[in-house]
C-alpha cells in the first residue's frame, strides 16, 4: 500500500537513488496500538560505515525517479519526480556533480498522444546529500499504464546547455 503522506521535497530519496552509494542499513518497527492505530518508524544508515567499498565501476549520467517500468504500490502519481544530472561519474563529491545548474531549465512530460502534461511545484538545489543537486516537481494527472516521455532542456553542466530525454510508466 502506498504512504498518502505526501511531502515536498525528495528527502531519503537522495541516498537511496545515489549511484555511489555502496553499503546501506535499513531498520524498521511497526506496532498496532491499543486502540487499534498503527505506529511506524525506520531509520537508514548511509554513511560512516567502518571499512571502505570501491565505487562503482559505471555510473549513469542521470538519475531519474521514476524512471522505465516502475511499480504502482512503490510511487504515487501525486507525489514527486525527480532528476539528477552525474556530471562527474568518478565521484560523488566532486564540485562537477554538485555544480549543476537548473535555474534555466524547463521540464516538459507528453502522454502518448503527444499533449503536454501540467508540471508544477518545480524546485532545485545542489546541497549535496545524497545525490549531488535535485530537480523535482509534480505532474497533475498521471495515470497508470500509461508511457509518459520527459524532456528536461536548458541544464547546464560544465558550462554546456544540454537536454534529457527519458520515459516512465507507472505498472499496476
Amino acid at each position: 500500500e502506498v504512504n498518502n503522506l505526501l511531502v515536498d521535497n525528495v528527502g531519503h530519496r537522495r541516498w537511496m537513488l545515489d549511484p555511489f552509494l555502496t553499503k546501506i542499513a535499513y531498520g524498521r518497527v511497526a506496532q498496532v496500538l491499543s486502540d487499534g492505530s498503527r505506529t511506524d518508524a525506520a531509520t537508514l544508515k548511509v554513511f560512516n560505515f567502518t571499512g571502505g567499498s570501491p565505487a562503482p565501476s559505471t555510473v549513469p549520467a542521470y538519475v531519474a525517479y521514476p524512471q522505465g517500468d516502475y511499480p504502482a504500490r512503490w510511487f504515487d502519481t501525486r507525489a514527486l519526480l525527480s532528476f539528477t544530472v552525474i556530471a562527474n561519474p568518478a565521484s560523488r563529491g566532486a564540485s562537477a556533480n554538485a555544480s549543476v545548474d537548473f535555474s534555466k531549465a524547463t521540464i516538459s512530460v507528453r502522454d502518448p498522444a503527444g499533449t503536454a502534461m501540467g508540471v508544477s511545484s518545480i524546485s532545485f538545489d545542489n546541497i549535496g546529500y545524497g545525490v549531488p543537486n535535485n530537480l523535482q516537481w509534480k505532474v497533475a494527472g498521471l495515470q497508470q499504464s500509461v508511457s509518459y516521455q520527459v524532456t528536461i532542456a536548458g541544464v547546464v553542466v560544465s558550462g554546456a546547455t544540454r537536454s534529457y530525454d527519458y520515459s516512465f510508466r507507472i505498472v499496476p
